[in-house]
């Protein structure tokens, strides 16, 4: 389920893509609480539309075994795959931990130029769905249109400790302990901060804020209370999403 938060309500959209108004610029994702799930979905609804679109990382992410994962790659791999398979993530592989690193810097600088959507995952969470950002993250490429931060709801309720990949870092935003719990205007407090969720946005890029996990009734209710202090922080463009590991 994907829903835009429009005159104090959730208004269901078709597709992810339609609900962040997808179209050919660079978008970073940011955050935690399900940024690599938010990718896969936004990855399949541009090629169910038949839409090219280049998915890669500015920092790192998992290796996956697929013919249109490519590392160490050039330029003319990249268009035949696009070729072949409507997608194509892109990256170098980092022989210490096993992942895929960004790929080589002329790479990107040619095809961030491209007409047509690239997503990039700027951000990493260790899995968790809270982020507050140390001083060199994220790393959001300049040329950036488009800046996606996710947080997970399934954070509400639960010990900011046990929630949020650099706590410490939150808990001086929230002036809260580690051991307290989570709430509603925590999130909206933390999409909000240019220390947190806004930090490194560039002033010229949309800036979106996308609460996931909104997987039950009563975590759909506690998105609407995010949504609400967020516009009152200033925030206006907030998306609602149940996105699940599964891809489509």
């Amino acid at each position: 389920m994907v829903f835009i938060y429009k005159n104090n309500e959730l208004c269901e959209r078709m597709s992810l893509s339609e609900a962040l108004s997808v179209n050919t610029s660079v978008i970073s994702v940011v955050g935690a609480g399900g940024k690599t799930t938010l990718l896969h979905r936004l990855e399949d609804e541009c090629v169910r539309k038949k839409q090219h679109v280049i998915i890669t990382t500015t920092t790192k992410i998992m290796h996956e075994n697929k013919p249109y994962f490519l590392e160490d790659t050039s330029i003319g791999k990249i268009k035949d795959t696009l070729g072949k398979f409507g997608r194509v993530w892109i990256g170098s592989r980092d022989l210490i931990s096993g992942k895929t690193a960004p790929p080589a810097k002329e790479i990107l600088d040619e095809i961030f130029w491209w007409e047509l959507p690239i997503l990039v995952e700027a951000d990493g969470a260790k899995r968790l769905p809270l982020k507050v950002p140390a001083e060199h993250e994220p790393v959001i490429p300049s040329q950036t249109g488009h800046v996606v931060s996710v947080y997970g709801l399934d954070a509400i309720g639960r010990t900011l400790e046990s929630t949020c990949f650099r706590w410490e870092r939150a808990a001086q935003i929230l002036e809260k302990g580690g051991e307290e719990f989570v709430t509603a205007k925590d999130i909206a407090i933390l999409a909000s901060s240019h220390k947190a969720g806004r930090k490194g946005c560039p002033p010229y890029a949309q800036y979106t804020v996308v609460l996931n996990k909104a997987d039950s009734a009563s975590k759909r209710e506690a998105a609407l209370e995010v949504c609400r202090e967020l516009n009152v922080r200033g925030v206006e463009n907030i998306v609602v999403t149940s996105l699940h590991s599964k891809k489509l």
